[in-house]
């Protein structure tokens, strides 16, 4: 029913939607019922209310209450979104609630979903509500995940500790594996709470093995401005990194890293001639509100950690001075200054900041609005940041 309610929610958003106030009073019918069927505690999962009662969060391998409470509570975040109506939101947050006092260390149960989703939902929730113990849940789920779930044959099947995600934790893990729904949602889960954390290995997400494994260290001559590498045996689902060393010379590492291939939160790649890769990013105009706010995060990789110069391609047609918040790996807020350019999607201005970074994986965050910032002032577009 949840998952119903979910699309009926979105379909909510639109517009054009036929019999509209049908389907809103029919949304509303069914979350009266889940109201009336919650507990004062918060829990709510018929199945183990009516059927089998006494056995709750008992089964958490084959249970799915933590699932459900998930597809719960992303139905309730698209009907807030939708509609503006707290009836399923308050429900859903209730629900939270109980489960953030009952999941986590020193709490009644030390234990995770064998079928991950909650995760995933409950960073949607943080959006929807600001409240931080929501993600933080969420990253404990994703953490404790390793060595819980393998209790044997029940229900007559032996799928050994891959089945679930079971085998390594996560964050060591160097291949998908397991059942293919499960292993989805929660590689979903982990990059949402990446997302929110700024924290660029929990996805995978460049450090997905200990360390890369050298193909070709051979000498390659350049042609027209231009060098033509062999990779043998590609993998279609990995991924590689050319490193390009001038011969007799330390090897580089990459400076410059185009807004369009980063990673981009309620704004909009377009092109422009005059950006420096063809593309940019533009309307990144909203803050104020964690659900909406607008954001871009740049992966950088360097080499040594020390204080790096931070330079900013930017356009701001405006006409007066704009700024953004900067802040990189968690760390705290700082704000950059865009003067006024000649007009919007027309580039070759820029601003330098410096910021210091770990060797490796680095997050850096510019926005309008984000989390624990307070909002940007005027418009900017973005076309690239370079490292030096």
């Amino acid at each position: 029913m949840t998952k119903w309610l979910e699309a009926a929610a979105w379909q909510l958003a639109d517009p054009a939607t036929e019999d509209a106030a049908g389907l809103a009073a029919r949304v509303e019918e069914l979350t009266a019922l889940l109201a009336a069927a919650q507990e004062d505690s918060g829990y709510l999962n018929s199945w183990f209310q009516v059927v089998k009662t006494g056995q709750r969060f008992a089964d958490l391998r084959w249970g799915h209450e933590l699932y459900c409470a998930g597809h719960l509570i992303q139905a309730a975040v698209a009907h807030h979104r939708s509609t503006g109506a707290r009836s399923l939101l308050d429900i859903a947050v209730r629900f939270a609630d109980h489960i953030d006092a009952t999941f986590g260390p020193g709490k009644p149960i030390d234990g995770i979903c064998g079928h991950a989703e909650i995760e995933t939902a409950l960073v949607e929730l943080y959006r929807e509500t600001g409240e931080r113990r929501y993600p933080d849940l969420a990253g404990y789920f994703i953490d404790r995940g390793y060595g819980l779930l393998n209790v044997g044959d029940r229900h007559g099947i032996k799928p050994g500790p891959t089945y679930c995600q079971d085998r390594v934790p996560l964050r060591e893990a160097q291949h998908v594996e397991g059942h293919a729904v499960r292993q989805l949602y929660l590689l979903a889960g982990a990059t949402d709470v990446a997302t929110e954390t700024h924290e660029a290995e929990l996805p995978g997400r460049g450090t997905a093995v200990t360390a890369p494994t050298t193909i070709s260290t051979t000498t390659q001559q350049v042609s027209g401005g231009s060098i033509s590498v062999s990779v043998p045996n590609m993998n279609a689902g990995a991924a590689y990194q050319l490193t390009i060393t001038p011969a007799g010379a330390a090897a580089d590492y990459q400076h410059r890293y185009e807004a369009e291939n980063a990673s981009v939160f309620r704004g909009q790649s377009l092109s422009s001639s005059t950006a420096s890769n063809g593309g940019y990013v533009g309307r990144i105009d909203n803050s104020g509100d964690a659900r909406t706010d607008s954001y871009v995060d740049f992966i950088v990789n360097v080499p040594t950690a020390r204080a790096y110069q931070m330079t900013i391609g930017y356009a701001n047609g405006t006409g007066a001075a704009a700024t953004q918040g900067l802040a990189y790996n968690g760390g705290a807020w700082s704000t950059v200054n865009y003067p006024p350019t000649a007009g919007w999607g027309t580039f070759g201005a820029t601003v330098s900041q410096t910021v210091s970074l770990n060797a490796g994986y680095n997050v850096i965050r510019l926005a309008k609005g984000a989390p624990y910032f307070a909002g940007g002032t005027g418009y900017a577009e973005l076309d690239h940041i370079q490292l030096d």
